[in-house]
């Protein structure tokens, strides 16, 4: 009798899957591509460094701003010297490459599957997927840049591309809050569209910090770094935490 229920019981884990509604799986998936967006960590890959041309440095403009910019999307690595007069200059600008072992573009692919799949609930979402298909392009053609240009050239185009980048994710973000209250209507529903729509915010708040600082990363402390992070992803798990708890009712599986 015992073998029995324990068998049953083994059975009902295994089912467990099965049983959660395909909607609530896809749900789950737009945010687990969320979280990738999220999460910034890189690890320097330096035998990756020869897939490139040389990096041929600027002199016409910021040395700073060149560092900045590039090691943002790419990875640098660089020589700082300090002269008497209190003057720091930067030179020996080289790749060295770096891999986000979170990867954005998997993030926008996996968003991008989710809200086309959902996108019968709300037109909105059809939107946000197509604007995700859009970053997926945007991101292929950034990392194809150094085959092109390098120096002055490349440290702009890469600057406004930063800054393209965070601006698509926040679009992709305020349709995907936009659909979610669209799909909660109703005076019952208020705290809920607030709250979610309140910690969204914040989160895009500090978003914008973090990429802020990540551009600054090679002059800042490390630790500033991990302390901004672990605030940004504080709201976010705040944000995707407001949202699971209605996911039933987003959904429509239940009713107020």
């Amino acid at each position: 009798m015992e073998g029995l229920m324990n068998m049953s019981d083994v059975q009902e884990k295994k089912g467990f899957l099965k049983s959660v509604p395909l909607d609530v799986k896809l749900l789950m998936l737009v945010l687990f591509g969320f979280m990738l967006l999220i999460f910034d960590q890189h690890v320097v890959c330096s035998f990756l460094n020869g897939i490139y041309p040389k990096f041929v440095q600027s002199y016409d403009i910021n040395a700073e701003f060149q560092l900045f910019t590039i090691n943002s999307i790419f990875g640098m690595s660089y020589q700082a010297y300090d002269y008497s007069d209190g003057e720091m200059v930067i030179e020996g600008l080289a790749y060295n490459l770096k891999v986000d072992i979170f990867p954005d573009l998997l993030g926008y692919i996996l968003i991008a599957i989710g809200l086309y799949k959902l996108a019968k609930r709300t037109k909105i979402f059809n939107l946000a997927a197509t604007t995700s298909v859009g970053a997926v392009v945007l991101y292929v053609i950034t990392r194809l840049l150094p085959f092109v240009f390098t120096g002055e050239q490349l440290s702009y185009i890469c600057f406004w591309l930063i800054i393209a980048q965070t601006g698509i994710e926040i679009c992709i973000g305020y349709m995907f809050v936009f659909g979610i209250c669209d799909l909660i209507p109703g005076y019952q529903y208020v705290r809920d569209r607030r709250a979610i729509g309140i910690s969204w915010f914040a989160s895009v708040i500090l978003n914008i910090v973090v990429v802020v600082i990540n551009w600054m990363a090679p002059m800042l402390n490390p630790a500033l770094l991990v302390f901004y992070h672990m605030f940004d992803l504080a709201a976010n798990l705040l944000y995707f935490y407001f949202i699971i708890r209605i996911r039933d009712y987003i959904l429509g599986y239940k009713k107020a």
